[in-house]
């Protein structure tokens, strides 16, 4: 089995699925076309020797296509339908192989969003037989675009568990857990740290509160940064540093205006973190179950994310632990292992 991987931005958690699946004796070749590597988030990622690796702009259209052909991949997977020339490869295929769209988008019934389901017969399924959406927000608008729901699947962003467990497993012998919030997301105004900090501020201001807030990331507004009583400023960090990070943090905090997925909070539950999630963190319908690991709270809105904060650092040590354990156990219900077999199985599925 031949894949063709067809990416805008990659991320770590992408190449550990892509790296897992270059391991799987029924797969035998992988070829990732992929977009530079953003300067706000400059990511060092290592891939698997069976994982060869293009450049998107060292190609033309034709070039593109030209690649695509000579590898002649039996399932093609594409990040979304910004890259024409990424579509025009699987439409060519469609008919000789399983052409995946992989898209984030939440259903909002905007005038485009219908504009795009109207046409959809015309645009995205002359290029994909399936779609792969990391969940049931995603889900609801690919059955909108009109694909069968036997020709969808869950499950696309996935972190390697494993490796987060190892937190867990290590934390969760301690008496007591740090008093530390740590909120991981780039400094751009999607995904609301002026509320955070504004929220946190107000928390410091009115309990005396002993608790600090860790901010890992970079971005446009990372010189307009606050800083305030409490706040820490760590600047982008590599995942393989990040794991050091997260052993001395308790609470994992994500105030975004707006948030497709967000595979952070898989990580973050994966290592028995309770959460604090907007409730326009798209992961939060999988991960986040409210009161048992953790609590929503309204996107742009500092006095509901500080009740929220009030609820979090007032929880004892067996409360936090309770809290811990069951966003493990969570997150734990959607692996690596599971997005291969999702990648086998679309390509089992013959012809369409």
């Amino acid at each position: 089995m031949k894949v063709l991987i067809l990416y805008t931005e990659l991320a770590g958690y992408v190449v550990s699925c892509i790296n897992a699946a270059a391991e799987d004796p029924r797969i035998s070749e992988i070829h990732v076309v992929r977009y530079p590597v953003n300067n706000e988030a400059p990511f060092v990622f290592n891939f698997h020797q069976n994982v060869k690796i293009y450049d998107r702009k060292e190609f033309s259209s034709s070039e593109l296509l030209g690649l695509a052909e000579n590898i002649k991949p039996e399932i093609i997977l594409c990040s979304g339908w910004i890259d024409k020339d990424y579509l025009k490869i699987c439409k060519s295929f469609k008919k000789s192989s399983q052409t995946v769209l992989t898209m984030d988008n939440h259903w909002e019934g905007s005038m485009k969003q219908y504009l795009l389901k109207f046409i959809s017969h015309c645009t995205i399924h002359k290029c994909f037989t399936h779609a792969w959406v990391p969940g049931k927000p995603q889900k609801e608008y690919a059955l909108k675009l009109g694909f069968k729901l036997n020709k969808i699947q869950e499950g696309v962003y996935v972190t390697d568990t494993n490796r987060f467990t190892e937190i867990f497993e290590a934390n969760k012998m301690n008496d007591s857990f740090p008093k530390v919030l740590i909120c991981v997301a780039r400094y751009i105004p999607a995904k609301g740290l002026e509320v955070l900090w504004e929220a946190f501020r107000k928390l410091k201001d009115g309990n005396k509160s002993d608790w600090q807030l860790w901010c890992v990331g970079h971005g446009s507004g990372f010189e307009n940064r606050k800083e305030y009583d409490g706040i820490c400023h760590l600047g982008f960090v590599q995942p393989k540093d990040l794991q050091g990070i997260m052993k001395d943090a308790g609470v994992f905090v994500l105030p975004s205006l707006f948030e497709p997925w967000g595979v952070v909070v898989q990580e973050f539950a994966s290592a028995g973190f309770p959460l604090l999630l907007s409730d326009k963190v798209g992961s939060g319908s999988r991960f986040l179950k409210n009161e048992e690991n953790g609590y929503s709270f309204k996107a742009n809105d500092v006095n509901d994310l500080y009740h929220a904060l009030i609820e979090v650092t007032s929880l004892t040590d067996v409360e936090y632990k309770t809290m811990a354990a069951k966003s493990n156990e969570i997150a734990a219900n959607l692996t690596i292992k599971n997005w291969v077999e999702t990648l086998v199985s679309i390509r089992l599925n013959g012809p369409v």
